[in-house]
């Protein structure tokens, strides 16, 4: 028998690894059969052992369109012609003849039908209509399955003239005649290529074979302790291993996210790199985005020089995969054959053969849920349809026929499911990038809404943490060996081919009649759900791997755009006075810490401030679109309405996160179209006009002399995300975390109060509390008597009165609240504090 396994190339990856594992299988059970191997001259992905067992054959024209050296301008049905003339004279060289009846010959081909190469379907055509092979089409992924780059390549190729494109289509892609069968890898994708009109009994399914291959024994304590090592941990840590390439729907700012929401001892490591650019992009992207917000997450894991992929295994707690899309799903069968469980996010078209099979998936997961208001998360899913509208519209619409007409692309069941909740909370995996970035960063900087998230995912995080039940293991151990091991996939291989050599002997060519009127794409976006992560061309805020403009300099514009601003006196007099016993200082910082032009962060006069958002929107190179400029109005108004949506009586005073108000500003204006860095920018930019800042005099030198006595130092501000960039310009090259304790450094925008509201000062005094310092023993200082001295008087701290810059000076006479409060200093230059420390 000769059997002719076809792909484009053979380098390292998972259709590789399939074919050789068909290898093993086939020559194991048919030690007499004429294996060949044929694709494109890239090969360097086949193992020793592969090439010993099977002839290769390199056929130039069988390599991607992008890389193959046909550059001729013949359109895919003249370059399939010629290809099928290369495939079958080089194996005619090779003494295979279709035609002998004494040695059967099949040809086996993987992912024909990917839009990798568009001559190959038509060469497929042409190897049975003339030459009479009997072929085995197995598809891994489909290119209907939100492949709109692979799918418009196709259709392209196809008579997209034709009187029914959606036919000329089908056809085109799915060859059908009676010489002709198809594979593939779940029953889920056989229904598919069922309800195109395929024939049943002409489809088989074949799950891949799972192997480990041999295994060094070592403890996890040993493995563990090599990782520490390569990782820089010591100590006792837990090692959540994703062994992946970690392209682009792997979903890889999920696992930033669940390391984020984990214990500090554990670490996620991906580890492999993509190839490809965008697929480069996007990771190196991921892999700076987690220096910053997720620390824990480790890249690269597979490449650390002397750990090697079963030290990684060994050494893990468990598997863990966030993938949105799989062909099957390796990686959720191999762990078990090395006494490994997997925590995963559940993809029912793969997992539901798994759980026939008998294996007990425990720890799949269905959503990593973010709670957020109702407004927010109608917001997120227009952007999350407005990126699947994008990424359909360079295909044809005959080719997809109502394609992703239901949201996000879900299935009635699941629609009705997620709109149950939808008021409440949206799955993680259905943002967009950008909006995805936006919770990282959130999760970062404000840990009440971490704390949020932590509650709405209590199970995962659960699943985390116990190992897994030696009984559980040995149970799904068993059923893989049993059911994917190499004797069970051999067999159903083999019969598969039996099957095809003995259908319709003499009738190889003859078409079999289909209505070819289903768009497979419309059916799979109405049965699986859309996650943008799958097809972002653009990836969010990196202009290229090597130069990623990252989080931590969005916000630059409160300090580039600054220029000399002195204070101007007033004529409130000091009152200056020896304290003692004061063990922390705790600073408020617009007015008294930074010179605020307009007196406090985010206020101006209204002429400035129109003016100003044009030139940030200017700056931040957005584009309008359809949309108008926004202004003044709209602004205050997302901001008046968002504290109204959220002032009760346990949160009197509530707080903005600015960005968040931007953003909904610029969707009501009608602009769609813009980054997560971009509306960061706009609001930094927008501040550094409307509210130009510069370093208190003295500031900075009364840090730095405070800090050298052993004073704990501390910040209670209403602020925002570009208020820590002032910060550590007045901390200069000693760094923020080096000048201030930030276990005291209370923002409002972290937790959607401000002051004079009590909620920013309670958390102060709780870690005051913890690190047993009583409220008396710490001194406040600020420039507004009702937001600072009023405020923290009531929670027992000291006070200081800052009155040295006339533009901030606060002293609310008017208030009621400030009748007979006194304070305990009166300074009109900050230096004056640390004469009163000291003596």
């Amino acid at each position: 028998m000769n059997i002719i396994i076809l792909h484009c190339h053979y380098r390292r990856g998972g259709v590789t690894q399939v074919v050789e594992n068909h290898v093993a299988a086939l020559t194991a059970a048919l030690p007499e059969a004429n294996l060949f191997l044929v694709s494109g001259p890239r090969v360097d992905g086949l193992s020793d052992s592969t090439t010993s067992r099977a002839q290769v054959v390199c056929i130039d024209g069988l390599d991607y369109d992008t890389l193959h050296d046909d550059q001729t301008s013949d359109n895919a049905n003249q370059r399939g012609h010629r290809l099928a003339d290369q495939i079958h004279h080089a194996l005619a060289s090779r003494d295979v003849d279709p035609l002998d009846t004494d040695c059967q010959t099949i040809l086996h081909w993987h992912n024909h039908s990917l839009g990798k190469n568009v001559a190959i379907p038509v060469a497929i055509d042409q190897l049975t209509e003339r030459y009479q092979y009997s072929q085995l089409l197995q598809i891994h992924d489909f290119a209907e399955d939100f492949r709109p780059t692979n799918l418009s390549e196709l259709a392209a190729a196809s008579e997209s003239d034709a009187a029914d494109p959606l036919a000329a289509f089908n056809r085109f892609c799915y060859p059908s005649r009676q010489g002709i069968h198809y594979a593939t890898l779940t029953s889920g994708d056989a229904a598919l290529l069922q309800k195109l009109g395929l024939p049943e009994n002409q489809i088989h399914c074949l799950p891949n074979n799972v192997t480990l291959g041999d295994q060094a024994t070592q403890s996890r304590s040993a493995a563990k302790e090599k990782v520490g090592q390569a990782i820089g941990v010591s100590g006792d840590f837990q090692w959540f291993l994703y062994p992946i390439r970690g392209i682009r729907r792997k979903n890889l700012g999920e696992t930033l996210l669940l390391s984020q929401l984990s214990s500090d001892q554990a670490y996620f490591a991906i580890t492999l790199p993509p190839t490809t650019k965008i697929e480069a992009d996007s990771y190196e992207r991921w892999k700076a985005i987690a220096k910053v917000h997720a620390p824990r997450t480790v890249f690269d894991a597979g490449t650390f020089p002397a750990i090697s992929f079963h030290d990684n295994i060994a050494a893990s707690d468990c598997i863990l995969s966030t993938s949105v899309a799989e062909g099957f799903g390796m990686a959720y069968l191999e762990p078990w054959l090395a006494d490994r469980g997997v925590v995963a996010r559940d993809l029912p078209g793969v997992t539901q053969d798994f759980r026939r099979s008998g294996l007990a998936l425990d720890r799949f997961y269905q959503s990593v849920d973010i709670p957020g208001s109702g407004k927010w998360i109608t917001q997120c899913q227009a952007r999350t349809t407005a990126a699947r509208q994008q990424a359909w519209r360079q295909v044809p619409p005959p080719i997809l026929q109502g394609s992703g007409s239901r949201r996000h692309g879900a299935n009635t069941e699941g629609a009705k499911a997620e709109g149950a909740k939808a008021a409440s909370t949206i799955d993680f995996a259905t943002l967009t990038t950008g909006d995805q970035i936006d919770v990282i960063m959130r999760i970062d900087r404000d840990p009440l809404f971490k704390r949020r998230v932590q509650d709405a995912n209590q199970s995962l995080l659960d699943w985390l943490q116990p190992d897994f039940e030696a009984s559980a293991l040995r149970h799904n151990q068993q059923i893989v060996r049993q059911y994917y091991g190499q004797q069970g996939c051999s067999d159903r291989l083999l019969q598969a081919y039996r099957e095809l050599a003995l259908s319709a002997p003499g009738k190889r060519s003859q078409r079999i009649d289909i209505n070819w009127g289903v768009s497979l794409a419309n059916v799979i976006s109405q049965h699986r759900t859309y996650f943008p992560c799958r097809t972002e061309s653009t990836i969010v805020d990196c202009d290229d791997a090597s130069n990623c403009d990252m989080p931590s300099t969005w916000n630059r514009a409160v300090i580039e755009n600054r220029s000399e601003l002195l204070p101007i006196e007033t004529e409130q007099p000091a009152k200056l006075t020896s304290l003692t016993d004061i063990r922390a200082v705790i600073f408020d910082i617009y007015g008294t810490l930074i010179v605020s032009g307009s007196g406090d962060v985010g206020s101006a006069n209204e002429q400035d401030r129109g003016q100003a958002i044009s030139q940030a929107i200017t700056a931040t190179g957005m584009s309008l679109g359809t949309g108008s400029m926004p202004t003044i109005d709209a602004l205050q108004q997302q901001i008046r309405q968002s504290n109204q949506d959220r002032q009760s009586d346990q949160v009197p005073k509530p707080e903005v996160e600015i960005v968040d108000c931007w953003r909904q500003t610029l969707d009501q204006c009608g602009i769609t179209q813009y980054s997560a860095r971009q509306v960061n920018q706009l609001a930094a930019y927008y501040e550094s006009l409307a509210n130009p800042t510069w370093p208190m005099p003295g500031a900075a030198t009364l840090l730095k002399s405070l800090g050298q006595t052993g004073l704990k130092l501390g910040i209670v501000s209403n602020a925002q995300g570009f208020t820590l960039d002032l910060i550590e310009e007045i901390a200069g090259d000693f760094g923020c975390d080096s000048v201030f304790d930030l276990n005291l450094c209370v923002f409002s925008n972290r937790y959607r109060q401000a002051k004079p509201g009590p909620r920013l000062f309670d958390v102060l005094c709780d870690e005051l509390s913890r690190q047993q310092i009583a409220p008396h023993q710490a001194i406040y200082v600020g420039n507004d008597r009702l937001n600072d001295v009023w405020a923290a008087n009531q929670a027992g701290l000291r006070t200081a009165w800052f009155v040295g810059d006339r533009r901030s000076m606060r002293d609310r006479a008017d208030d009621a609240r400030m009748q007979g409060l006194q304070q305990d200093l009166v300074i009109t230059d900050l230096m004056q504090l640390q004469q009163c420390l000291n003596e």
